[in-house]
């Protein structure tokens, strides 16, 4: 039988503090397949309107359930971290499956145009990624995929809809 759609709230009820709280307790586990794991979004939307109560929540939560959180609240940003408008001159540095010298530096230079939160946000998961997959090219790979579609995605294309993600997760891996 065919499930009717999940219908959902378009904003996530808390904000880049709560979001911090929650990669510090997903560091502390250091276990990527906490970010395989797809809890139900029921569980997932319940844990998000209990974290905007009481962050003291965050500690006791089912380290997949806040993966799935920091997930959601990355989907439910009113636009991607990276802005779609340089989701084609982010990709444009990607050549032969590598980011070349000069790319990287044209990447720095990109990533400086983008707002001050959305870089504290970017900086933020990219440390978390970082710390857990611990120099585990595995990790890394599993890591970026999850983030990919989340942290940028092409102009006029939701975080919802699943596309071949293999430039963004190489920009994530890169970063």
């Amino acid at each position: 039988p065919i499930l009717p759609p999940v219908t959902v709230p378009m904003t996530i009820p808390f904000n880049y503090d709560v979001a911090n709280r929650i990669c510090s307790q997903l560091e502390v586990n250091k276990d990527p397949a906490d970010f395989i794991i797809n809890p139900h979004l029921s569980i997932v939307q319940s844990a998000c309107d209990k974290f905007c109560e009481d962050t003291a929540n965050i500690s006791t939560c089912p380290k997949y359930v806040l993966a799935g959180a920091l997930k959601l609240w990355l989907i439910r940003l009113a636009a991607p971290v990276l802005p779609s408008s340089l989701y084609h001159p982010i990709v444009r540095q990607i050549e032969d499956g590598r980011v070349s010298p000069q790319s990287a530096v044209k990447l720095s230079v990109l990533l400086q145009s983008i707002p001050a939160m959305n870089l504290a946000v970017l900086e933020r998961i990219i440390r978390m990624c970082s710390t857990i997959s611990a120099g585990s090219l595995r990790a890394s790979s599993s890591l970026s995929e999850q983030f990919a579609m989340l942290l940028l995605r092409p102009p006029n294309v939701s975080a919802n809809v699943v596309i071949a993600v293999h430039h963004q997760k190489m920009i994530v891996q890169f970063l």
